[in-house]
């Protein structure tokens, strides 16, 4: 496949995260694009990936929601459990580079009314209370006022006094 987008691997690597139990509305794959890359693609860029990767049968729409296809779960395979983002991302994009895709496959056209649509319900639930579930989990902070008592043994118990 070439050339190569960087928003063609982030669309995979978020149809991927957000699509694992059921197909992914819009609104989630651009959710998990924030999440990977900590900003949106631009619209137009967004709709062209979709066209791309879905003419290299990458991508299929399911009803209302969109899947990767067998082909896409092999491209994004083989990367190891504790990788980072950015060695998962290469990754991707190396096996992207590999790929030859094989068949006619059709074409996913979205407007540009239903990617701006996307982008604007994602922002109102990102500004929303309550919890996303593709948004990161914070951290807790550790307790830094803990101090080691030196007249406590392991164990427990008081010091013997010789």
């Amino acid at each position: 496949m070439y050339p190569i987008h960087d928003v063609d691997v982030l669309l995979l690597m978020a149809t991927a995260l957000s699509s694992k139990r059921r197909p992914a509305e819009l609104v989630e794959i651009v959710s998990a694009a924030e999440l990977i890359k900590e900003s949106i693609p631009d619209e137009a860029k967004l709709i062209d990936s979709f066209y791309r990767i879905s003419g290299c049968g990458l991508l299929q729409k399911v009803g209302a929601g969109y899947t990767l296809t067998p082909m896409a779960e092999e491209v994004l395979s083989g990367m190891r459990k504790k990788a980072t983002t950015v060695e998962r991302f290469n990754g991707v994009r190396e096996n992207l580079a590999e790929f030859e895709p094989t068949g006619e496959h059709p074409h996913i056209a979205i407007t540009a009314e239903e990617m701006a649509e996307a982008i604007k319900a994602h922002k109102l639930v990102a500004r929303a209370p309550g919890q996303n579930l593709l948004a990161p989990k914070p951290k807790v902070a550790e307790n830094s006022n803990r101090r080691y008592d030196s007249r406590r043994r392991f164990g427990g118990g008081p010091r013997r006094k010789d």
